[in-house]
C-alpha cells in the first residue's frame, strides 16, 4: 500500500475511506445529505448543531435515527 502527498505534507493513503458522517452515520462522499455548516462549511459535523447553531431538516435528523439502527 502506498502513500500520497497531500496538501501541508500529510501523507494519506487512497486504501483508507472517509470517516462515517457525525451525525448520519452514513458515507459522507456517497449517501449522505447532512447539510453544509454555514460558518465553516463542513457537512455532517455534529459540532456544528452547537457550536454555530447548524439546523438540521427533520428528514436528516429521521436518516441519522435509521443509520444508528441498521
Amino acid at each position: 500500500m502506498g502513500t500520497y502527498d497531500m496538501p501541508h505534507g500529510s501523507p494519506r493513503s487512497p486504501d483508507i475511506s472517509d470517516p462515517p458522517c457525525d451525525i448520519c452515520g452514513r458515507d459522507p462522499g456517497g449517501d449522505c445529505t447532512c447539510p453544509e455548516c454555514p460558518v465553516c462549511g463542513v457537512a455532517g459535523r455534529q459540532a456544528c448543531i452547537s457550536e454555530h447553531g447548524l439546523e438540521l431538516p427533520s428528514t436528516t435528523e429521521a436518516a441519522g435515527e435509521e443509520a444508528v439502527y441498521e
